[in-house]
C-alpha cells in the first residue's frame, strides 16, 4: 500500500512550513546587544563561566536576536570596551553603542570578588537603546560554585523570563518478580469453527486512516489551546503597558506572538492530516486500489507561512 509515503510526503511539508516561519519570525525578533561581563584578576577563575551562563541564557529564551560584543565592534572605531570607558557608562551614550545596529535593548556589567573572598559581587545592567535610558540595574551577592547559575537566574528575573527548572531526580523500581509460566490446557477435541465475515480490508481497521485521524484532532485541540493562551498573553500586555511595565509588556506580546504562530501551524497540520484520513476512507469505502495524487505547496513571506494541499482520486 502507497500510503505511508504519501503520509511521509505530507510531514516532510508540515517540517518545510515550520522552518519557513521559523525564518520569518528570525527577523522580527527584537535586537540584543550582550557585552561580555568584565572582572579582574581575583574573579579569573569564575569570569568565562558566567558570561557562558549569560549567552545561554539569552539563546534558550529565544526572544531576541543576540549581537554579541565582537559583532558589535565591527561598527565602532574603538572596542565596545573602550568605548565604555569613554561614556563613563552614561545611558544615552551606551545607547549610541546599541543604535549602530539598531537594537532594542544592550546589556553590560561587571563582577568582583568581595574582601573576605567568600562572594562574587554581579552587577548587571540593561539599557532601552532607542529611549536611551537604564531600565534595569541589579547587583547580586552569590557563592563561587553557584555564582554562574545565579548570575542566569538573576538575567531571567531581569528580563521577565520563567524560572530556571530545578533537576529532578527519579529513583528507579526495582521490576517485580518474574511469574512462572501457567501450564497451557490441552482441548480434548478440535473444535472446527466456520469462516466467518472477511473483516480484514474493512475501512474502519485502517491503522494509517486512524493515524492520520487522531494526530489531525490532537493538532487541532492543542491549536486552540495556543490560541486562548495567546489571547490570554495579549491581555497580560496590554494590563503591564497601563502599568508602565514596557518591558514584561513586550514580552508578553512575544509570546502572544509565539503562541499565534504555533496555533496557525497545528490548524494547518490539523487540517492537512484530516484530510488525509478522508481520503483513506472513501478510498477503502468504495474499494479503489489507486493511491491519491497529492500536489503540496507552502508559500512564506515577512508576514508567516501558508501550505496547502491539493489531492486528486
Amino acid at each position: 500500500m502507497t500510503g505511508p509515503i504519501y503520509i511521509f510526503r505530507h510531514m516532510l511539508v508540515l517540517l518545510a512550513i515550520v522552518f519557513c516561519a521559523a525564518q520569518a519570525r528570525a527577523d522580527t525578533l527584537p535586537v540584543f546587544v550582550h557585552l561580555d561581563l568584565t572582572g579582574g584578576k581575583a574573579v579569573a577563575d569564575e569570569l568565562p563561566s558566567i558570561n557562558a551562563e549569560v549567552l545561554v541564557t539569552l539563546e534558550k529564551c529565544g526572544k531576541f536576536q543576540l549581537i554579541s560584543e565582537e559583532q558589535l565592534g565591527d561598527n565602532l572605531l574603538m572596542g565596545p570596551a573602550e568605548n565604555l570607558k569613554f561614556c563613563e557608562f552614561d545611558p544615552a551614550c551606551v545607547a549610541a553603542m546599541g543604535a549602530t545596529v539598531n537594537a532594542r535593548w544592550l546589556l553590560y556589567g561587571d563582577i568582583k570578588r568581595s574582601f573576605d573572598g567568600s562572594k562574587i559581587l554581579v552587577h548587571l545592567v540593561l539599557i532601552d537603546v532607542p529611549g536611551e535610558k537604564k531600565v534595569k540595574d541589579k547587583h547580586g551577592q552569590f557563592t563561587p560554585d553557584g555564582a554562574a547559575l545565579a548570575t542566569g537566574d538573576m538575567l531571567r528575573s531581569m528580563l521577565g523570563l520563567k524560572a530556571r527548572k530545578p533537576k529532578k531526580t527519579v529513583a528507579l523500581a526495582e521490576p517485580p518478580p518474574s511469574e512462572a509460566p501457567k501450564p497451557q490446557k490441552i482441548p480434548k477435541k478440535a473444535v472446527i469453527s466456520r469462516p466467518g465475515p472477511d473483516v480484514a480490508n474493512s475501512p474502519w481497521k485502517d491503522p494509517i486512516m486512524w493515524t492520520a485521524a487522531a494526530t489531525g484532532l490532537a493538532c487541532l485541540a492543542a491549536a486552540t489551546t495556543l490560541g486562548l493562551l495567546s489571547e490570554d498573553s495579549q491581555d497580560q500586555a496590554k494590563a503591564l503597558a497601563a502599568a508602565a511595565d514596557p518591558l514584561g509588556a513586550e514580552g508578553k506580546i512575544h509570546d502572544a506572538q509565539d503562541m499565534a504562530l504555533g496555533a496557525n501551524i497545528l490548524f494547518g497540520a490539523g487540517g492537512a492530516a484530516l484530510t488525509v484520513a478522508v481520503v483513506f476512507l472513501v478510498l477503502d469505502l468504495t474499494d479503489d486500489t489507486q493511491a491519491p495524487a497529492a500536489t503540496p505547496a507552502v508559500s512564506c513571506n515577512s508576514r508567516g507561512c501558508s501550505g496547502w494541499l491539493s489531492i486528486t482520486f
